[in-house]
């Protein structure tokens, strides 16, 4: 097998085994539901499965029949299972949305490791047959898709291990699989995508902002020129760059407040915030520099401070910080466009895959 790597879900050793996840009555303090207990993937029959019906279990209803948490997709309910932290598998109700009387519209089980998946050859035997292989149009690593549509169910599989199964409504199933190809594309060198990447930050936006109280400065619009000039100029060492043509929203904030009394004196602060996409996604870094402003008699302004020392220290400070998170970001780990991918098709099943539901006992492994 090829890079095998995490999905974040499916453990097989506790599926082929055959363990037991007995029904507990076991639970937590302001729950007295069960425990959720799964049944063989092969007793799925296209409508119910281990005390769940597609189109009738509804969310309200599953959360009183089982003890349950946050799935692991949008809307969804996890159905906790006893000893759920040695359990190498989630399983997750999916719904089409929070409304308590939203209707079961599948079934998912994610292993918490790829590495633990059910092997694909004890499913198949279980299911009867060898399924229909499919693929997504591009491959970073040996994974793609066994699909039992009329039997409403579809394998993730990564190299010879299945970490992820869909259980649900055959018609949508079938929709779903429009989406994949028949024929397997090669297997592509991750790394040589992003090879011309360039590490730049690109900022469109610079934005300067005063709240003073009793001081202020001898010219605070040609303050506010000056420091956006200087904004403007920023290069860290080659990282990050001005650019107005870019799209909206990357920007460089600076922040100043101070508040002063004649008899007391006061303080004061700078904080500078660059905010931008770098080359493998979103950064960030920001630095706040104080000061005191020491009282005296007559009017003080802010040229008459340490403003000045704060105001640079806060700006290179930034702008180092984020130098160096543009300089040393790396791509997502491989791993991610393949979730990205399966993330996919789960969502094209869950929303776009237009079709009724059609019409499971507990106990047991999730295969013979």
């Amino acid at each position: 097998m090829k890079n095998r790597i995490s999905l974040g879900a499916i453990g097989a050793a506790a599926i082929v085994a055959g363990i037991a996840l007995t029904l507990s009555t076991a639970g937590h303090a302001d729950n007295n539901a069960p425990f959720f207990s799964p049944a063989k993937i092969d007793s799925f029959d296209g409508k119910s499965w281990a005390g769940l019906t597609l189109g009738e279990t509804t969310q309200d209803g599953v959360k009183h029949q089982f003890q349950n948490g946050r799935g692991d997709f949008s809307t969804s309910v996890l159905l906790e299972q006893q000893d759920s932290k040695n359990v190498p598998f989630r399983v997750s109700a999916l719904y089409p949305n929070k409304d308590k009387e939203a209707r079961l519209d599948g079934i998912c089980i994610k292993y918490k490791s790829d590495q633990d998946g059910i092997p694909l050859t004890k499913l198949q035997a279980a299911l009867g047959d060898s399924g229909r292989t499919l693929y997504t149009a591009r491959r970073f690593e040996e994974w793609e898709v066994v699909a039992y549509p009329k039997r409403g169910i579809i394998l993730f599989v990564v190299g010879d291990h299945v970490p992820m199964i869909l259980m649900g409504d055959a018609t949508r199933v079938a929709n779903t699989l429009f989406m994949l190809k028949e024929q397997a594309p090669p297997i592509l060198n991750y790394a040589d995508q992003f090879r011309d990447v360039q590490h730049l930050l690109t900022f469109s936006r610079v934005d300067v902002s005063f709240s003073l109280k009793n001081i202020g400065f001898y010219d605070q619009d040609r303050e506010k020129r000056s420091i956006e000039r200087d904004m403007r100029r920023a290069r860290g060492n080659g990282f990050i760059q001005y650019d107005s043509s870019a799209p909206y929203g990357p920007s460089y904030e600076v922040s100043i407040t101070a508040n002063y009394s004649k008899d007391k004196g006061g303080d004061g602060s700078v904080e500078a915030s660059i905010h931008g996409n770098g080359p493998f996604g979103p950064l960030s870094a920001s630095d706040t520099e104080t000061f005191k402003i020491d009282k005296r008699d007559g009017d003080r302004h802010m040229e008459d401070t340490r403003y000045d020392r704060a105001l640079e220290d806060a700006m290179r400070s930034a702008e180092r910080q984020i130098a160096q998170k543009v300089r040393d970001q790396q791509p997502p780990p491989m791993e991610s466009v393949r979730i990205g991918d399966c993330g996919q098709i789960i969502d094209k099943y869950r929303f776009h895959a237009a079709g009724g539901t059609t019409g499971g006992t507990s106990g047991g492994g999730l295969v013979d």
